[in-house]
């Protein structure tokens, strides 16, 4: 992982105290491609699966980045830590990060929702994309 992708993630760590400790087994998984275009103010788009219980669920990702330049194509997978309930995945999970891709690169990061769930992801990056702020993500299943 890149340094600037090490100092975004231990920035979530320390600002959302949401790292599930290294004892903690993941109770699901995620996968995603999602878009993303920005000036300054960027939005992001997308769509993936939740696997959860031996059950697929299609959701739907959308969001807002502050601080953000370029444009990104982002291939995701992820663990999903502290999910009880299907009906506590949707909502809005907030990640603060700062890194830096140029031209393809790999990303981590730690999200959680108002729900208590925590994804911990990393990102496959495609395209020019300089950012440094905090990211909002709603997903919502279909």
């Amino acid at each position: 992982m890149k340094a600037a992708a090490c100092v975004g993630l231990a920035v979530a760590l320390c600002l959302m105290g949401a790292s599930p400790s290294q004892a903690e087994d993941p109770v699901g998984g995620i996968s995603f491609h999602e878009r993303s275009i920005a000036a300054g103010i960027g939005y992001s788009w997308g769509a993936g699966t939740l696997h959860f219980e031996g059950k697929n669920y299609p959701f739907k990702v959308s969001g807002l980045a502050v601080g953000q330049a370029g444009a990104e194509d982002i291939t995701a997978t992820g663990s999903v830590y502290r999910l009880k309930s299907i009906a506590d995945f949707s909502g809005n999970f907030t990640a603060a990060s700062g890194d830096l891709t140029l031209g393809g690169g790999e990303a981590g990061t730690v999200m959680q929702n108002q729900n208590g769930v925590v994804i911990k992801i990393r990102a496959t990056t495609q395209g020019l994309d300089a950012k440094i702020g905090t990211e909002g993500f709603k997903i919502t299943l279909e």
